[in-house]
């Protein structure tokens, strides 16, 4: 131990002073990311849910716009039969 110098160790604690603090940076860029990362998947959650709720409206609009196209054959065939609805 008498061989290694003063400057080694104050250099060497340097080293682990830098690689400690690059790391906790690291670790905050990451927590940062997956905090995003979350509220992505989240507005992704909602809006599939939105697209949900639209193709079901989609369908009911149609099946409304059917029945309607329905009824108006139907009072077509009563107008050629000359009776009132």
């Amino acid at each position: 131990m008498n061989n290694i110098s003063i400057e080694f160790w104050l250099q060497l604690g340097v080293y682990l002073v830098t690689i400690s603090v690059f790391t906790g940076s690291l670790m905050n860029r990451i927590k940062a990311l997956e905090k995003k990362q979350e509220s992505h998947n989240e507005f992704m959650k909602r809006v599939a849910k939105l697209e949900t709720y639209d193709h079901t409206r989609l369908y009911r609009i149609k099946n409304i716009e059917s029945s309607i196209k329905k009824i108006e054959m139907t009072m077509d065939e009563i107008k050629k039969q000359g009776r009132r609805y």
